[in-house]
């Protein structure tokens, strides 16, 4: 399988992606082989590998109109400041990407924002457009200093009521994700002899069915671009998803106690106690998903399932039909390694090493950047010890 980056070369960076307006017909989705243990490659946020095969003379001028657009664009002044979380939410509702911009008093048009802790330069436009009028939204990240082969240095979310799409950008290749009429697309571009050629297109019904067929894929590519606009928490393994795999883990004591309390504000006749008690539920975190899990539903009216549903779906990340299966799925063994629950590090570890054939060296207690790397060293490890046993001719009888 080729490796490519995450970017875009030849489009302006302040324009739609030619993918804006979805095709007729479903495309269909690239064959992808897995060895036997198939492991994600490293996705690095700021570089990613990619074959280069485009000449030095397409390389300078795309540097030429890197730096043209950056120039044009820091001369631009600050009109507000925001915090990340605060400006775009991200979420999933039946297996499809959600943004929603948070302010509503921003100022129609285009403008350049600035967001707390990032010395990147953004780029807002918010609008109405069309007939019946409908509202649209692009947010652009550009990474100025990011201008060597493989580096990320733009990402931009656009978004309407009729599609969502993310464009990543940057020198000699790209990558697209694209959602309307019930599909979700991931396309990565190079730019190779002269043209942008597609290495990779696939397809499924939702962000959540594309995940689970083709895991290694989104990380590498969809992953980097959701991290930079502050929604890759939504490709990792919810508490849903956690608890439902390691159903042995108890929840803690208090929680569950305060879970109980809230049951009968659940079923109040008042729609506002209801949703007071919804509110405190959420404000109980992953370890509140892992007590209503346990719950005993027997002695629960419709309504409260469909209050403790709607807190359980919303930490939902993966379509996890058979949880045994998923004791045995490296990708989300390898995911749940970086949770923040300690007991689900410990438990992930223990069946990443019975999937490995070995012990591997991981401390479950070290701080996430510290857990960050390790995993991904044991990422490539175990990518390596796959295609050596991959390319390894079995032995004849």
């Amino acid at each position: 399988m080729k490796y490519a980056i995450l970017v875009i070369t030849t489009a302006s960076l302040l324009a739609v992606s030619v993918l804006a307006d979805p095709p007729a017909t479903a495309p269909t989705t690239a064959p992808v082989t897995q060895p036997a243990i198939a492991l994600p490659r490293a996705a690095v946020i700021n570089r990613l590998n990619f074959n280069n095969n485009f000449g030095g003379r397409s390389l300078e001028a795309q540097l030429r109109r890197f730096q043209s657009q950056q120039q044009s664009l820091e001369d631009l002044p600050i009109s507000s400041t925001h915090r990340l979380d605060r400006l775009i939410t991200f979420s999933l509702a039946d297996g499809l990407l959600q943004a929603e911009l948070i302010p509503s008093d921003l100022t129609p048009g285009q403008t350049r924002i600035g967001i707390e802790g990032s010395d990147a330069t953004w780029l807002l436009q918010s609008q109405t457009v069309g007939f019946p009028a409908m509202p649209y939204l692009n947010v652009t990240r550009y990474d100025f200093d990011q201008t060597e082969e493989g580096q990320i240095w733009s990402v931009s979310l656009h978004r309407s009521d009729s599609y969502l799409s993310i464009n990543a950008q940057g020198l000699g290749a790209s990558a697209t994700f694209h959602q309307s009429n019930g599909v979700a697309m991931l396309i990565v571009m190079q730019y190779l002899n002269g043209r942008n050629r597609p290495v990779l297109r696939l397809d499924g019904p939702s962000l959540l069915q594309l995940q689970a067929d083709h895991p290694e894929e989104v990380r590498q590519y969809l992953l980097p671009m959701l991290s930079r606009l502050g929604g890759a928490d939504l490709l990792r393994p919810g508490a849903a998803d956690v608890y439902t795999v390691f159903g042995e883990l108890p929840p803690p004591g208090e929680i569950t106690a305060k879970l109980q309390q809230q049951l009968p504000r659940l079923e109040s006749e008042a729609f506002p106690e209801r949703d007071a008690a919804s509110s405190a539920l959420a404000r109980l975190g992953p370890a509140g998903v892992q007590a209503a899990l346990r719950l005993d539903r027997d002695a629960l009216s419709f309504e409260q399932i469909d209050r403790i549903d709607a807190l359980i779906d919303r930490e939902r990340h993966r379509l996890i039909a058979d949880p045994t299966a998923h004791r045995h799925d490296v990708y989300f063994l390898l995911d749940c390694l970086e949770d923040a629950d300690p007991a689900v590090r410990v438990a992930a570890k223990s069946e990443l090493e019975k999937a490995a054939g070995h012990r591997l060296v991981f401390d479950v207690s070290a701080e996430p950047k510290r857990r960050a790397t390790a995993v991904e060293e044991i990422r490539a490890l175990l990518k390596q010890e796959s295609d050596t046993k991959s390319a390894t001719p079995e032995p004849s009888h």
